[in-house]
């Protein structure tokens, strides 16, 4: 049986590799896309991934509402007192992909992840959207 210290040295005596970017074992960790919103779905930018994907410009996603590539949200108040939705965290967490529409009206499913952050205007949010691994 090694000490502790025989264990540590034979820890670090290992090659370190880098994980993968999305090794949690999540049925939807392909990181696709990423847009960020304001408090009322207000979309204010997007990656360039995000626009691949959804076929927008910048600009036509710019100000729009999250609901106009996630139909689902139309009627959904995203924060709740600064915190996300309970319903929407709930799904998220179960990894049921919501339904996204891309402008040549295309539907696709995609796994969401929303992540609340604080801005000097008070909260925000990155919404992040993930491929659903097979």
């Amino acid at each position: 049986m090694k000490s502790p210290a025989g264990a540590w040295q034979t820890l670090s005596m290992a090659p370190l590799t880098p994980a993968p970017a999305n090794a949690v074992n999540d049925p939807c960790s392909a990181l696709s896309a990423t847009l960020w919103v304001g408090p009322h779905g207000q979309i204010q930018d997007c990656d360039e991934t995000a626009l691949e994907i959804l076929g927008y410009t910048r600009a036509e996603l710019k100000g729009r509402h999250l609901s106009l590539v996630l139909p689902e949200l139309s009627c959904t108040e995203l924060l709740d007192d600064e915190r996300l939705n309970a319903r929407l965290a709930f799904r998220c967490r179960c990894g049921i992909p919501f339904r996204a529409l891309s402008q040549d009206g295309v539907d696709h499913l995609y796994c969401v992840h929303f992540n609340v952050v604080s801005t000097s205007a008070g909260a925000a949010l990155s919404v992040i959207l993930a491929e659903p691994m097979h």
